[in-house]
């Protein structure tokens, strides 16, 4: 039996004002396939998504996206280009 090793992702995210927006990011987030656990931090404008296969990162921005925000992931403690924060 092969053990899945889970994949830790963090996105920044444009565009939340309030917690409705977190709710709905959230919520987005946990019926992807393969998410594990989801906290979405409006104060610091970003997700902590633990998920394993099939779930991949390109997968959790276009879904974030398809919510009406900007995602980017924090590479190295900085992100890369989203200037809404």
């Amino acid at each position: 039996m092969t053990t899945r090793t889970p994949t830790i992702t963090v996105l920044m995210i444009a565009g939340m004002r309030d917690n409705a927006c977190r709710q709905k990011i959230a919520a987005a987030i946990e019926s992807i396939a393969g998410v594990k656990d989801v906290n979405v931090n409006l104060y610091r404008a970003r997700a902590t998504i633990i998920h394993e296969p099939p779930c991949v990162e390109s997968e959790l921005m276009q879904t974030i996206e398809e919510c009406g925000y900007a995602a980017e992931p924090l590479v190295n403690g900085r992100m890369n280009g989203l200037t809404d924060w």
